[in-house]
């Protein structure tokens, strides 16, 4: 049931991102999406290319830190 929700989710963001790459939020969310499934390195990459669209966006950026630690 889980995994079925997250791939939900993950599909959906697919869609965000179709229609607008250069949302943040999308990328961040992306990014959490890889971390709840173990996959520091895709969450790793969408937390950058949040920042790249907003370098400000940090919760992108505490959530990279995180991945650091």
């Amino acid at each position: 049931m889980y995994h079925d929700s997250l791939d939900a989710a993950g599909k959906e963001l697919d869609i965000l991102q179709n229609i607008d790459p250069t949302n943040a939020a999308t990328w961040f969310y992306k990014g959490k999406l890889h971390q709840l499934r173990g996959e520091k390195d895709q969450a790793k990459a969408a937390y950058e290319q949040a920042l790249k669209l907003d370098d400000k966006y940090e919760q992108a950026r505490d959530a990279l830190q995180e991945l650091k630690e």
